[in-house]
């Protein structure tokens, strides 16, 4: 038996550890009684503490009880549990769905937790204790924002949900899945526990959701019981967070052990299940508090296992910065206020734990910020005393708001954080928190000079500007005369696959032997697959990218074999070059089977044959720099592809020299290719900073700007692009890399002002060059308020939103597009798009007046029509016909006018040249870089031109008009209820012109030569809004005017 024993012990040992559970997530609220709910960090898989709305701590309240446990059968339990609610608050808490924790296998791109494929159970205790029809409820949602399940529609819920769990007058336990619920038949019962389990399984296109109430079979009697019910989505479930609804008396709702796990067993422990205990996450921190730079020592040898060993630390800091590890570090802080340390521990069988606590970093004037904000209510009329403003973020902080001679003003009567009534000039607004917080606000109240009489924008105050397309061999934009810059990316093929099967790409670009410009060192290559070799294709044209007719010529270096596929008659074939004729639109490409290792095909380039002499030292198309030429400032966001960069260091930026600049692995075309254009052209330059791109690498792009552009070039810099936007990358990046205890657009001022200084030492005493615009979203003004709230004043130029219009697509479009269908014209898309502009009208003058708050000046980084919403819907045509009508016209005219009275000094055109009917989008303001003038057919082109014209002299050849800036164009009476009077100054007589009268949707009603100086128009017009438009004799637009007609 003494032989025996061992043997058998260690048996045993092994049966038991291969039994032992480990909980994905858990909280079995193991915490003191009448603690606040808000801020608790118990158990494991979470990966912030719980986050009660408004942060509210009330008791009684969301809360920590154990009067009345909560239990069922022979489950495990801790004891305490969990109860609420308060004033129809919601609690929540995140889960850890980060790459490396606890749900990792679960997890879908866009890091959720839903992955098809797998499987993932739930369980909860649930009590509800009041006998009426209050919600009582847990709900797994795909919010960020732990508490806020109302955030999203994506969710699965258990619980209770008043009417909608009732059935014949009886309260049903109920499955929510989105907006629909599933009542069981299992009664609820006041003061009863209830023990819902749920099985998520994640499928490709759905999710099957089983529920169980109060199931008889817990811990390792396997399998698991039949579901008590079952439903199938239409779409896939994603989970983040998890929340609580108790309405809204305490003690209405309560609930304990909180489980995921990865099976049945693990999810409904019995004493026969063996659970890995959370290990306990502890530390100090050496000083807590301090002024920035603030060195800090973490210490987590405090730390804990009750049965086992913490192998890992990980320390998240709260700043952005990168995560640390170890059981001791330290770090350093630069962002100011209170910042969350973290540090998460896991134990040897992988359960982890993380604990949080505050880091306060003061400024230099000892405090941190309140982070208060500033709304422009009102500008000050143009007589009158009445300017008003408020505070936001208030939380009733003590404010003192005193003018220029250093008198308070009193807020408003009743709203301590409004300021009413207001003389224009500079006030000083200054903010002194309880918690030792500060803020400090210069305010200037603007007069609104649309209320002074007689008042017009000075027309040569506004500039504007156009965005340059992104690189493709499929676009309609042709800028370089080399148009294999615009070439696709090498694509692999099998000469001779196995069986004959023949690929067009067999995906092999990982193994192409590629030197730093791209090209392959040797053709054929050793691929892992197939023949185990292969070649290559170069595609240079689809769609017409190559002009038809049109004699090209390719050029090469080095020796080996390329054969010209497509549509295309080839006249010359020899070494190093290639003269051919494109026939057709379709797709035209090369094949590369054989390139001599050691002196391989390189320096690829195709130009059209009457350009070889001046491709290399005018590497620009006359059309292209005929169009640019048109603009003030030159915009490359899309050239350089700024959306979705990976560019950080600056040794591994796209450079000039690489095959093609459109598909450049670090970026787009070369910054070398911007500097040029703008020099060749003496334009201003607008350009886009790399979202991650190091100190190092913004210095040194700013120095390369700096040494490279002629003098008197004016810079406009900005860091990245839409950072506010989250389909880009780049949202979710400053989102993650800054200080997590001020708001996202904060994060992103931070960033942005970070590489502005960068840009301003960098540069000297030519930093007056330079222009610091902050980018912001039209339409939420929140970001808006935000941004200016946060940044410094000195530290930037121009608050910066879009200038889009789009169409209201769904069933309060004005005209309804959704319900005309088909039927719906290209004036009906225009009409809509008019009305919705009107709508948003308002988020547009938000930006000017918050900016003038701050005495800050306006741009508009890009904008025009947006009419797609990325659909395809049965009027798609009636919005292609709507880009080129006059209406379109007038559409632009009126928003352009609309941001001249606003302020704005250079709203720039999204992009120049893009398809005219695509549904992603009828971008372009012209359809093809070749297309000529005269733009009549080509509206949105044409208004950006009348519109520049309105300062600068006509550039048509036609005479300009004499002293055109001091004269006046008059019609009156205006409104008119019938006729009225157009009046040309006297001075024009000796010239001819002619008059166009349009309507609100651009359709021309009237056209006639002006003969004298004063005609009457508009009898027999109908009531409603009209442009009267003076044109010269070379058809340009010298004036234009709205008319009003109104009912006698």
């Amino acid at each position: 038996m003494r032989l025996l024993f061992p043997f058998l012990l260690l048996f045993f040992v092994q049966k038991i550890s291969a039994q032992i559970c480990n909980y994905l997530a858990y909280d079995g609220f193991a915490h003191s009684a009448n603690t606040p709910l808000e801020g608790l960090q118990g158990g494991s898989g979470w990966l912030v503490p719980w986050n009660v709305q408004n942060e509210n701590t009330n008791l009684p309240g969301f809360q920590i009880t154990n009067t009345s446990p909560l239990n069922w059968l022979d489950l495990q339990i801790s004891g305490n549990y969990a109860s609420g609610g308060y004033a129809y608050l919601t609690a929540g808490r995140r889960l850890n769905t980060g790459t490396g924790g606890p749900f990792a296998d679960w997890l879908t791109q866009d890091g959720a937790i839903g992955k098809p494929g797998t499987t993932l159970w739930a369980s909860i205790l649930l009590r509800k204790n009041q006998n009426n029809d209050e919600p009582v409820a847990a709900i797994w949602h795909e919010s960020d924002l732990q508490w806020c399940e109302g955030c999203t529609s994506n969710k699965v819920a258990v619980g209770y949900f008043g009417s909608s769990s009732n059935v014949g007058g009886q309260r049903r336990w109920t499955l929510r899945i989105h907006d629909q619920y599933f009542p069981t038949t299992v009664q609820m019962m006041p003061n009863e526990t209830v023990f819902l389990v749920l099985k998520f399984e994640f499928l490709a296109g759905s999710t099957k959701v089983s529920l169980f109430v109060n199931p008889t079979s817990l811990g390792n009697d396997v399998p698991a019981p039949a579901a008590t019910l079952v439903q199938t989505t239409s779409n896939l479930v994603n989970i983040r967070s998890l929340a609580l609804y108790f309405g809204d008396d305490a003690a209405s709702g309560q609930v304990d052990e909180i489980r995921m796990g990865a099976t049945y067993a693990c999810t409904v422990p019995d004493p026969s299940v063996a659970v890995n205990q959370t290990p306990n996450a502890t530390f100090s921190m050496t000083p807590p508090t301090g002024m920035a730079p603030l060195s800090v020592l973490f210490d987590g040898s405090a730390s804990s296992d009750p049965d086992g060993n913490i192998v890992s630390y990980s320390w998240d800091f709260g700043d952005g910065s990168p995560d640390a590890s170890g059981q001791t570090v330290m770090h350093t802080y630069t962002a100011t206020g209170n910042l969350t340390a973290t540090l998460m521990v896991e134990d040897n069988l992988g359960v982890q734990h993380a604990l949080s606590q505050t880091v306060t970093v003061l400024n230099a004037g000892g405090s941190f910020s309140c982070l208060l904000g500033l709304v422009n209510e009102k500008l000050a009329s143009c007589t009158g005393n009445d300017g008003r403003f408020s505070i936001t973020n208030y939380n009733n902080i003590p404010l003192q708001l005193k003018n220029a001679g250093g008198t308070t003003v009193a807020p408003t009567s009743g709203n301590p954080n409004l300021y009413d009534n207001l003389a224009p000039g500079i006030y000083q607004l200054t903010a002194n928190g309880a918690n030792g917080c500060r803020d400090t606000f210069q305010v200037h109240i603007q007069r609104d000079s649309n209320t002074c009489p007689g008042w017009t924008p000075d027309p040569c105050a506004m500039k504007i500007g156009v965005g340059i397309d992104g690189l493709a061999y499929y676009s309609v934009g042709r800028p370089f005369k080399d148009f294999f810059k615009s070439c696709g990316t090498w694509i692999t093929y099998d000469a001779n696959p196995p069986g004959g099967n023949f690929e067009w790409n067999t995906g092999n670009q990982q193994y192409i032997p590629a030197n730093a410009d791209g090209y392959s060192t040797v053709v054929p290559f050793t691929v892992p697959n197939g023949s185990g070799q292969n070649v290559l294709r170069g595609i240079i044209s689809a769609l017409g990218f190559i002009p038809k007719g049109v004699p090209m010529r390719l050029l090469y270096e080095g020796v080996g074999t390329l054969q010209m596929y497509g549509d295309v008659t080839v006249t010359t074939n020899q070494p190093g070059q290639i003269d051919f004729v494109v026939n057709d639109e379709g797709n035209i490409f090369f094949n590369l089977t054989a390139s001599q290792s050691g002196n391989p095909v390189r320096n690829i380039r195709v130009v059209e044959v009457s350009n070889i002499n001046t491709y290399e030292a005018q590497p620009f198309r006359q059309s292209f720099l005929d169009k640019c030429s048109e603009f003030n400032t030159i915009r490359f966001m899309t050239w350089t592809q700024t959306n979705n960069s990976n560019e950080v260091q600056w040794a591994n930026r796209a450079r000039p020299n690489y095959y093609s600049q459109a598909e450049n692995p670090n970026g787009g075309a070369a910054y070398e290719y911007t500097i040029q254009l703008v020099n060749q052209l003496h334009k201003n330059i607008w350009v886009c900073i790399p979202h991650q791109a190091n100190d190092d690498y913004i210095a040194q792009m700013a120095a390369m700007y700096r040494d490279q552009l002629d003098p008197g070039i004016t810079v406009y810099i900005e860091y990245s692009n839409e950072v506010w936007n989250w389909f880009f990358p780049q949202s979710s990046w400053v989102t993650d890399h800054g200080p997590q205890n001020i708001s996202y657009p904060r994060r992103y001022a931070e960033r942005s002002t970070h590489a502005f200084d960068i840009w301003m030492n960098v540069w000297g005493n030519q930093n007056t060059r330079l222009r610091r615009v902050l980018g912001t979203q039209n339409g939420y003004d929140w970001i808006t308020e935000e941004i200016m709230a946060h940044a410094d004043p000195g530290k930037y130029d121009y608050i910066s939103p879009s200038w889009y219009v789009g169409l209201d697509h769904g069933p309060t479009g004005n005209p309804n597009l959704q319900a005309l269908g088909a039927a719906a014209t290209p004036e009906n898309v225009l009409e809509n798009a008019n009305n919705v502009f009107t709508e948003f009208y308002p988020h547009w003058k938000m930006v000017s007046n918050t900016a003038k708050l701050y005495d800050k000046k306006v741009v508009n980084y890009e904008g025009g029509q947006h009419f797609t919403d990325f659909s395809i819907p049965p009027y798609i045509q009636s919005m292609y016909d709507a880009q080129v009508l006059p209406g379109m016209y007038a559409l632009y005219d009126r928003m352009l006018d609309s941001l001249r009275r606003l302020g704005s000094e250079l709203p720039l055109a999204f992009v120049m040249t893009g398809p005219w009917q695509s549904q992603y989008g009828s971008w372009g303001h012209v359809f093809d870089e070749d297309d000529p003038a005269p733009w009549n057919d080509r509206p949105k082109f044409q208004v950006l031109l009348d519109q520049i014209a309105q300062c600068v002299e006509n550039p048509t050849g036609v005479k300009p008009v004499e002293n055109q800036s001091t004269m006046e164009i008059r019609i009156f009476p205006n409104p008119t209820s019938g006729a009225f009077q157009l009046e040309i100054p006297a001075a024009w007589l000796d010239q001819s012109f002619s008059v166009c009268i349009s309507d609100a949707l651009g359709q021309a009603r009237f056209v006639q030569p002006v003969l004298g100086n004063q005609i009457t128009l508009g009898e027999e017009m109908p009531n409603g809004i009209y442009w009267v438009e003076v044109l010269d004799a070379g058809g340009r637009k010298v004036g234009i005017i709205r008319v009003v007609k109104i009912k006698p």
